[in-house]
């Protein structure tokens, strides 16, 4: 069973150490490693167990990803490990994660399985699990088990590709942010499940850094990755058309939360609100895709 997984890890520019500690970290646990190279760096990696693929330029997250997940299928792998260059595996995540989907799978139309997760910036707790509750997202900590949840990062994620046929890959038009949540959101529209395992974690970064507001931490993030959080989010809440009145009002107060939340936290106010605004209009006006950053 292990062999017929296959791993694809989107790289950007990653930082050297923590990118290593990651690729030995997940090596022996899969077949193929297909490594997607969103930046510039090239690593020339010497073993015959990773293939790199050169994208010349940031494509986005989705399209790297969809390059990877076309490679596993065409190398007749059965899963995918969906990867970023900063997450930390445990030794037996593989084995663990597909002992339990071979015993789920009896009762779950399963899209992709999912780890917990320990955000590196706050590595006090692991991260909440998330699902909507009719008209609210609720956040709990599980401590042990499986649970049906509404979305998951992708880092980490596992995805029986057979499902692929049906629900499709990731969608470019988003390039990065709310890729992974789209798809979740795509295939449970489909009656499909995203499970999320409590007893198994990974460590993650999620963003750049922290900051505290109103005595909590707050992930923060670069003014363009602001745009793509704005943008995305509201053009999914107009377009999407098998969206949910409550996911998207989620997707509306989201959107008014962070942009009055980033317009506190940001140390670069004026850029990250031209930013936002950018978004905001793109997102009504259907423009897509990367940002032409002037």
């Amino acid at each position: 069973m292990l062999s017929q997984i296959d791993a694809v890890v989107i790289i950007y520019n990653p930082e050297i150490k923590m990118f290593n500690r990651m690729l030995e970290s997940i090596r022996i646990q899969v077949r193929h490693i297909y490594l997607i190279n969103n930046g510039c760096t090239d690593f020339n990696p010497e073993n015959k167990q990773i293939t790199q693929v050169n994208l010349g330029e940031n494509k986005g997250i989705a399209y790297a990803q969809n390059v990877g997940i076309r490679m596993a299928i065409q190398g007749k792998a059965d899963f995918v490990l969906l990867s970023d260059q900063d997450t930390i595996y445990p030794p037996d995540y593989i084995k663990k994660m597909m002992s339990a989907y071979l015993e789920l799978k009896q009762k779950y139309k399963i899209a992709a399985i999912a780890p917990a997760f320990i955000d590196s910036h706050k590595k006090e707790e692991k991260q909440p699990f998330l699902k909507f509750n009719k008209s609210k997202l609720v956040k709990f900590y599980p401590l042990s088990g499986w649970f049906e949840v509404s979305y998951v990062i992708a880092s980490g994620k596992i995805i029986p590709l057979n499902v692929i046929d049906e629900i499709g890959l990731m969608d470019e038009k988003l390039f990065i942010d709310w890729v992974d949540v789209e798809w979740c959101w795509r295939a449970q529209s489909m009656n499909y499940k995203i499970l999320q395992c409590a007893e198994i974690s990974i460590e993650h970064c999620l963003g750049d850094d922290t900051t505290l507001l109103l005595g909590r931490k707050v992930t923060t993030r670069n003014a363009v990755r602001y745009y793509y959080m704005i943008r995305n989010a509201l053009y999914l809440m107009k377009n999407y058309f098998y969206l949910d009145y409550y996911k998207r009002k989620f997707l509306l107060l989201r959107t008014f939360r962070s942009v009055i939340v980033y317009s506190i936290i940001s140390t670069k106010k004026l850029k990250v609100i031209k930013y936002m605004l950018k978004g905001i209009k793109d997102a009504f006006t259907l423009k897509m895709g990367k940002i032409n950053i002037r």
